[in-house]
């Protein structure tokens, strides 16, 4: 558009130094300035498209950026209590296996005294 501004600035400036006297170039100067105001409006149009098009994939990333980082961190939060949960069934287990070794010993100690009370 400043072109344009320009263009027409240089073209009123050559009618006021009487150089530009013949109506017929002027008319066709008038016209190249309409179709380069046209074709810089069409490339305008289309580059606030593209523009508008990168913009809504760039949301979209976004979103999609943020929806797997909130995935990730409920996968975490899983990780932790499935951790926990793992700890809390290693020591329930080791407890229960310490616990049927001393009923085992008992039972050996008691099945010692009965073999041995007998003969």
């Amino acid at each position: 558009m400043k072109l344009i501004a320009t263009m027409e600035e240089i073209i009123k400036g050559l009618e006021k130094n009487s150089r530009l006297r013949d109506s017929s170039c002027e008319v066709e100067l008038h016209e190249l300035i309409h179709q380069i105001d046209v074709m810089v409006s069409c490339k305008n149009t289309e580059w606030e498209q593209h523009s508008q098009s990168l913009e809504t994939q760039l949301e979209m990333r976004e979103l999609e950026l943020n929806n797997m980082q909130t995935c990730l961190e409920q996968k975490h939060h899983e990780v932790g209590k499935l951790r926990q949960q793992l700890e809390d069934f290693e020591n329930f287990h080791r407890e229960m296996i310490l616990k049927y070794k001393e009923r085992l010993k008992s039972f050996k100690s008691d099945v010692s005294e009965i073999y041995f009370t007998d003969i």
